[in-house]
């Protein structure tokens, strides 16, 4: 059995398929003559909104020693206070 690459067969623009995917979806054909009228089409588009991409990372807290050792240190000494005055 041969593995077939469908996009091998035709490498040519099917400008009827564009159309009619662009008429069924409600978007505009455009042909690269026209490429100056994009972008007054894409501005007054109500449709369009701004998208915002936020990324964030975490690091772990053992990358932060005076944070962990603060918390370490907070810990021992509740430890010790509960010990001295006879609450543990």
């Amino acid at each position: 059995m041969q593995n077939i690459q469908l996009e091998t067969n035709n490498l040519t623009a099917d400008h009827n398929l564009l159309r009619g995917l662009s008429s069924k979806y409600g978007g505009v054909y455009k042909h690269f003559s026209q490429a100056k009228d994009l972008e007054s089409l894409i501005m007054d588009a109500n449709t369009l909104k701004p998208t915002i991409y936020t990324a964030t990372t975490t690091q772990p807290l053992l990358n932060h020693k005076w944070l962990f050792f603060l918390i370490l240190l907070a810990l021992a000494a509740e430890w010790f206070i509960r010990r001295y005055m006879g609450n543990y």
